[in-house]
């Protein structure tokens, strides 16, 4: 039978992780506006100050290196925001497992299991989409030079 240390324990334990959880689920958020302003300003000032200084007059192919640059930052910071709004519904679900576990004795952890997933694809995603991006835009200058 369990002993009320033992149900002090637990409590203070749930506590903590409840905590840890719900700091994570606010960390997560704030992440989204710092990414998506530090790659949106960065990638456009790098690539206009370079499309007019490198080549003002373009060539059809340099162009098209260009816009395919841009389309696949634009995709990773896309798959960033996604991969980072998943996360915190990730910790948001696990506060919720938490929850349910102190207060029901039960665990359900699909809908945390999901997020987790989305968030693990959102970030492979992101991770190709910016390196064809890096890619896309070496071109464009190599073509340029």
């Amino acid at each position: 039978m369990a002993t009320p240390e033992d149900s002090d324990t637990e409590y203070d334990r749930y506590l903590e992780e409840r905590r840890d959880a719900n700091r994570h689920c606010y960390d997560a958020q704030e992440q989204i506006d710092k990414v998506l302003l530090t790659l949106s300003s960065s990638g456009l000032a790098i690539s206009l100050t370079l499309f007019h200084q490198v080549s003002p007059t373009p060539e059809d192919l340099a162009v098209y290196y260009l816009k395919a640059s841009w389309l696949f930052f634009g995709v990773a910071v896309m798959a960033v925001v996604v991969s980072l709004l998943a996360s915190k519904y990730a910790f948001s679900a696990r506060m919720d497992v938490l929850d349910a576990d102190y207060h029901y004795g039960g665990k359900d952890v699909s809908a945390e299991a999901k997020w987790a997933r989305v968030t693990a694809a959102t970030n492979w995603i992101a991770f190709v989409a910016f390196a064809f991006g890096v890619l896309a835009f070496a071109l464009f200058v190599s073509y340029c030079l």
